[in-house]
């Protein structure tokens, strides 16, 4: 088995929507004002354990992690670095309860705050719900960093090739195990895909904003890539290479982010040791993409060129794609060797595509679109309705000084589909799984412990604890660099090194930071460390 290890990171934007004590209600653009300025509060840096740059454009966790403001509006959380995509998953649900305390805690009397995790912009609607709208989307990157002698890096650009080919094949299929759901409704004026219905269910909230194979920039309106073509590594650039995605959606499912990373992980591990060869190729990635989205049967057919056709080329389902890359993936653990975790994610990926084939509603406690329509389907035949009778199906509900109203259950659908991505306990999500009605792979302990410790195996460790034990004597901090405080108040450039992705571990750092009673003796230490022979 390769020891070339991939390193893994998400990037997650969330929807912020904020309530004042005037009771004036607005969303995404408020975010700096008022709550950035008070996540210097010492008191409030104390209790959450981080690192508050005065810029106010980052906060560095004790977990290694970082909350970002994306153009300084969204608010965005960074997994620390991960090998494992258990890991992965235990931080980003983290990242989810740390924005929500934050939040909370950082707010005034009278003020409320919700904060979303998903892909469509919001826009507020007085009542008697919040609207989405799609002119914005937040995104959900995966970064999948790997060793640079492995593979030419522009390959994974290029269609015509087997590792952008292949990768394309992949991601535009890969959304019936990942996608997030979203109610269509006529109101949207969605430019890539013509719809012959006024209302439907999605699997992907992020399908409609896909406009192109390979773009230099994921922030690109209604064209993003599936591919964005960039290589920045945060790492020591002749060392290693970052592939950045940002086609998938937000997932509060852990088992659908599980699904999701664990097995692009091994579709690119496949392809970095040129193992995927004779792939289905599509015809039209983007279109196929809005296509699968907008079938919840499974039925839609992609062409393809594919030599295991009969006549090389041929029309294909998602799920068919996706079987071949399962399939390909077990054979390659079985011929290569492959990780006990690698293996788990390979049996995993194989019963969720056999239910989904035989038995899609046994799925409804574990991936996120499936959850979310077996939630609208419920609701609709409580009150004895249908997809096609949403406008004149009338339900009671509050208006916005507790009087009673009577609006169409298409209204009462918006608000089941906005409210399960709230990230707060009384989001429909975490209320599921607060019954015990959704299928975990965490323990709740598992997720405390990812708030405050960073992975161990990974460069993340010595930043996460460096600034948990010095962060007074920090002067600055990125993912490549600890910028320490000048002691004499000269014009000192003394910084720690973590332009290696695998170093600066538990194994090799845990007793120096021990020993270390301060940031300039942890330097002293490291120096002696490295320079040290082996």
């Amino acid at each position: 088995m390769s020891d070339r290890k991939i390193i893994l990171g998400i990037e997650t934007e969330y929807g912020f929507i904020y309530e004042s004590r005037n009771k004036e209600v607005t969303s995404q653009n408020i975010v700096k004002n008022p709550f950035i300025a008070r996540f210097g509060d010492s008191d409030i840096c104390q209790k959450f354990s981080f690192y508050h740059q005065s810029s106010g454009a980052s906060e560095w966790l004790s977990n290694g992690g970082r909350l970002y403001y994306e153009g300084s509006v969204l608010p965005e959380f960074n997994t620390p670095e991960c090998l494992l995509v258990k890991d992965l998953v235990s931080y980003d649900k983290a990242g989810d309860k740390f924005l929500f305390e934050l939040f909370q805690s950082t707010k005034n009397e009278g003020e409320k705050v919700y904060i979303l995790k998903d892909n469509r912009g919001i826009s507020i609607k007085t009542e008697p719900a919040f609207q989405k709208i799609d002119e914005d989307a937040n995104g959900c990157h995966e970064n999948y960093g790997f060793y640079a002698d492995q593979l030419d890096f522009d390959l994974f650009f290029k269609d015509t090739s087997d590792a952008g080919g292949s990768l394309l094949s992949f991601l535009v299929t890969r959304q019936i195990l990942a996608g997030a759901g979203f109610l269509y409704c006529d109101n949207y004026s969605i430019k890539n895909t013509p719809r012959k219905n006024k209302f439907f269910f999605s699997i992907s909230q992020r399908s409609d904003f896909i406009g192109s194979l390979f773009e230099q920039s994921s922030n690109v309106g209604i064209g993003r890539p599936i591919i964005t073509k960039k290589d920045e590594p945060l790492a020591e650039l002749k060392d290693f290479h970052r592939l950045h995605l940002s086609c998938g959606d937000s997932n509060l499912s852990e088992f659908s982010t599980y699904l999701k990373i664990g097995t692009t992980r091994l579709v690119i591990r496949m392809i970095l040791e040129h193992f995927i060869k004779n792939y289905p190729k599509l015809d039209d990635p983007v279109g196929d993409f809005h296509r699968i989205s907008n079938d919840i049967e499974y039925q839609n057919k992609c062409k393809v060129d594919w030599p295991l056709l009969l006549n090389g080329s041929g029309n294909v389902t998602a799920l068919e794609i996706q079987n071949y890359y399962c399939e390909l993936a077990l054979d390659f653990l079985a011929k290569n060797g492959g990780s006990k975790e690698e293996w788990e994610i390979a049996k995993n990926w194989r019963q969720t595509l056999d239910l989904l084939k035989t038995d899609p509603d046994s799925l409804n406690d574990r991936l996120d679109y499936r959850i979310k329509l077996s939630l609208f389907e419920s609701y609709l035949k409580k009150y004895k309705s249908s997809w096609d009778k949403v406008l004149t199906t009338m339900v009671k509900t509050k208006g916005p000084k507790g009087e009673i109203l009577e609006v169409p259950i298409l209204e009462r659908l918006k608000n089941i589909d906005l409210s399960y991505h709230d990230i707060s306990p009384r989001g429909i999500y975490n209320q599921l799984v607060s019954k015990g009605k959704i299928k975990r792979i965490l323990t709740d302990d598992e997720i405390d412990s990812a708030l405050f410790t960073p992975p161990k195996n990974t460069r993340a460790y010595m930043r996460g604890k460096s600034l948990n034990k010095f962060s007074s004597e920090i002067e600055n901090c990125n993912w490549q660099y600890i910028y320490i405080k000048d002691k004499d108040k000269e014009d000192s450039k003394l910084k720690i090194d973590l332009d290696d992705l695998l170093s600066g571990t538990e194994d090799d750092s845990a007793y120096l930071i021990s020993k270390a009673n301060n940031i300039y003796e942890l330097y002293d230490l490291i120096k002696i460390y490295r320079n040290k022979p082996q």
